[in-house]
């Protein structure tokens, strides 16, 4: 079966699952779904990155104010030592990285500029991507009999391929929800519908669909896509739980 052949190797391409602590390294950081440019250190919450690859990711510039490093503002609290670094007007946590150039914690830097970081121990990754407001809105709540009956697909992006889409903003509550990110001219992605749809309602989960129409659509830079199909699973709370091969594996123990 050809066609099943490349779509699963399409998935195994798709994301890269590496072994070892989180972060082993700087690829395993992502800002705003791109891959991080820049030196890490440490693992988990209490990662450290390079502060000037960080304020550039991040859309700022890191200059020397006063024998500070500061980015996100010019201003810096009386009493600041010199050497510190200072994002949005605060004081935080660094030590020495490569060459001498600073490394910042990268949750408390991140937060200073609204930004959210996030764990995903799954997919050995640390995303960070900024805090809004949910524009969308959420689907109501549906009774204790609706959230146990299959649904069928929903397209999220309906009369609109290849936009932006809100994800978490249309979660439906309750239930596992897979994400599935195709195009009409994908052959692999329509032999995989049928088959993810009839897995979806033996297991009483939801289908997302996500049209990207094309490969420099809006929606497809918005989630970084490389490869169709494409999948992401959230948990009944409504986290991500898997994406690309690990959604596949989930998928699979099903």
């Amino acid at each position: 079966m050809p066609h099943l052949k490349r779509f699963f190797l399409a998935s195994l391409l798709a994301v890269a699952i590496l072994a070892g602590s989180l972060p082993a390294s700087a690829e395993e950081v992502f800002i705003t779904n791109r891959p991080f440019q820049g030196p890490v250190n440490g693992t988990g919450a209490d990662t450290y990155v390079g502060a000037a690859a960080l304020a550039k990711a991040l859309g700022v510039n890191l200059v020397r104010v006063q024998g500070s490093w500061v980015a996100g503002s010019a201003s810096v609290p009386a009493g600041t030592p010199a050497g510190s670094v200072v994002f949005a007007g605060k004081v935080l946590p660094s030590r020495g990285g490569p060459g001498g150039a600073p490394l910042v914690h990268l949750k408390s830097a991140a937060e200073a500029l609204g930004y959210v970081v996030r764990v995903n121990p799954q997919m050995r990754t640390i995303d960070v991507n900024r805090a809004v407001a949910k524009v969308v809105p959420r689907a109501p709540r549906p009774s204790q009999a609706q959230a146990s009956a299959p649904a069928g697909p929903i397209l999220l992006n309906k009369g609109r391929p290849g936009q932006k889409v809100n994800i978490e903003a249309n979660l439906v509550p309750g239930r596992v929800n897979v994400v599935d990110f195709y195009a009409d001219w994908c052959a692999p992605c329509r032999e995989l519908a049928p088959r993810l749809e009839a897995l979806a309602a033996k297991n009483g989960m939801v289908v997302l669909k996500v049209d990207i129409a094309q490969w420099d659509s809006p929606v497809a830079e918005q989630f970084n896509l490389r490869s169709i199909p494409y999948l992401m699973i959230y948990d009944k709370s409504g986290k991500k739980i898997a994406e690309g091969q690990g959604a596949m594996e989930y998928l699979h123990k099903l």
